[in-house]
Order: C-alpha cells, then sequence, then structure tokens
C-alpha cells in the first residue's frame, strides 16, 4: 500500500480559512472561538509564511 504524502502548510491553512469563515478552530473537545480562533488563524498563515521562506532560502544554497 502507497503512502499518502500531506502538505502540512495546506491543512494549517486550511485551518485558518476554517478560522476566518466559522470564527473556530477545533482542539479536543474544547474549540477556540471567536476572536482567539481569528488570531490562531493569522498565527497559522504567519508560520506559513515562516516555513516557505526559511525552506526557499535553505533550497537556493
Amino acid at each position: 500500500m502507497a503512502e499518502e504524502k500531506y502538505d502540512i502548510r495546506e491543512i494549517m491553512l486550511a485551518n485558518a480559512g476554517n478560522a476566518f469563515i466559522n470564527k473556530q478552530v477545533p482542539f479536543g473537545d474544547d474549540p477556540y472561538l471567536g476572536e482567539d480562533a481569528v488570531q490562531i488563524g493569522f498565527n497559522l498563515i504567519d508560520l506559513v509564511e515562516q516555513l516557505d521562506r526559511e525552506f526557499s532560502y535553505k533550497k537556493k544554497k
């Protein structure tokens, strides 16, 4: 059976989109809601951008 490959960036961006649209981020039985969820969405986008810059920089070397 072939392993499925996932791009963690896509998953994080999908969760960020869910945070903006539905104002919730699932976290076990106690999800983040409202403004807390929106802030997590912004943080996820920042993290994805940071990882993209870091790996792009390493590829150029």
